[in-house]
């Protein structure tokens, strides 16, 4: 049986290569940034912003390490659908399945490596290790 980060990446991945071209995808990230977060809700301050982007990147790890919640979102609509997809892959799993993730592969895998540097890909990867301290850092159970 899938794990349920498995099943739902892919499911991802089956929307995104049914669609034909990189004008097709874009089209899709902005859409799903209608579906995030504003960047004016309440956890986009200071405190919680990812600093390593040329964008603006906040995000917010809430829950327990049995069940992580995150909410995240950009001032960039492009980068606020793909970390809206993010935030589906990864809301709902626990501290041990967060250790599995490599968000640094997703826009490869999504077709999206020329929205995606190098420098921006390794990004990804620092914002994983943070999400993933953390996720260290939650509570065993609810308060």
């Amino acid at each position: 049986m899938k794990s349920t980060y498995t099943q739902r990446l892919d499911d991802i991945l089956k929307e995104f290569s049914a669609l034909e071209d990189m004008q097709m995808r874009y089209a899709l990230l902005i859409e799903l940034s209608s579906l995030a977060p504003s960047p004016e809700s309440d956890f986009a301050v200071e405190e919680n912003r990812f600093h390593g982007c040329q964008s603006r990147l906040w995000y917010m790890l809430e829950g327990t390490k049995e069940c992580i919640e995150l909410r995240i979102t950009s001032d960039t609509l492009i980068l606020r659908g793909f970390f809206y997809l993010v935030m589906e892959l990864l809301s709902g799993l626990s501290r041990e399945e967060l250790k599995n993730v490599q968000l640094d592969e997703l826009p490869q895998a999504l077709g999206l490596a020329g929205v995606f540097s190098s420098q921006r890909t390794s990004r990804m990867k620092k914002l994983t290790e943070e999400l993933r301290a953390k996720a260290a850092e939650l509570p065993r159970t609810p308060s």
